[in-house]
């Protein structure tokens, strides 16, 4: 059953990746507001802090868009394309203007408050009336850190005019 899901989150992260490389720059140009505005609980919601399933569904997205175009290894298995090479630059270009920040932020703000839980349930294991808040705390962090790592590193053009390696 867990397999199953993790798919299908697999599946469903990159069929929406593809479909934010066609529609960003002209028809959805507030994906990442929109994404932003899921991962907060609602008012009437018994989950505190941020929405592990979004955050995580958030971060598979980015790791997504990242190798789609950013990851070189990647591009270059793929044969070459002007109108992907453009749309490409495209989405870094409107990604670098308008939501660098604000995904390095919430990243950075989700991995926070995760890394924050796993020590509060760490000191007190008795704290959560939930036996895997502890494990799923401990995969957010994971995934949060994976996802820095994927942008830093080779998605890091986009989050920065600055295109030199590290």
């Amino acid at each position: 059953m867990l397999l199953c899901f993790i798919v299908l989150r697999n599946k469903f992260s990159h069929t929406l990746t593809l479909f934010f490389l066609c529609t960003y720059a002209q028809q959805w140009p507030t994906f990442f507001s929109d994404l932003f505005s899921l991962l907060r609980p609602t008012e009437q919601g018994t989950e505190k802090g941020f929405n592990r399933h979004i955050s995580l569904l958030f971060f598979h997205i980015v790791l997504e868009i990242s190798g789609e175009v950013a990851d070189q290894i990647i591009k270059s298995a793929r044969s070459f394309t002007a109108e992907r090479h453009a749309r490409d630059g495209k989405v870094r270009d409107g990604v670098r203007e308008r939501d660098a920040g604000r995904i390095n932020e919430a990243v950075l703000t989700i991995v926070a408050a995760a890394a924050e839980r796993m020590t509060e349930l760490r000191k007190n294991p008795g704290q959560s009336s939930d036996s895997k808040e502890l494990d799923h705390a401990i995969e957010v962090v994971d995934w949060g850190v994976r996802t820095f790592g994927s942008y830093v590193g080779g998605f890091g053009c986009i989050f920065s005019k600055d295109v030199r390696q590290f």
